[in-house]
């Protein structure tokens, strides 16, 4: 996964959220200026290709090195 583009995701993005959230299934911040963005892009390096990395951008934000997955839940799957 790491290497194509960062991705966006669902929840807002909050600096010091982490520091603070539950250790499984954290949802992200309430609100926030930005979106999260997870992962690293073809563009990166070192550390930045981690998938836990993340920052914020504004959601109408446009790049390169930033996608998306479509996905959903299975039916009947246990969250």
């Amino acid at each position: 996964m790491a290497g194509n583009v960062s991705e966006w995701t669902a929840d807002w993005y909050g600096e010091e959220y982490y520091a603070f959230s539950p250790k499984q299934n954290p949802k992200g911040a309430n609100r926030g200026q930005g979106r999260a963005v997870r992962g690293g892009s073809w563009d990166e390096k070192g550390d930045a290709l981690k998938p836990s990395g993340r920052s914020g951008y504004e959601p109408d934000f446009r790049e390169s090195t930033v996608g998306f997955r479509c996905a959903m839940d299975l039916p009947g799957a246990k969250n």
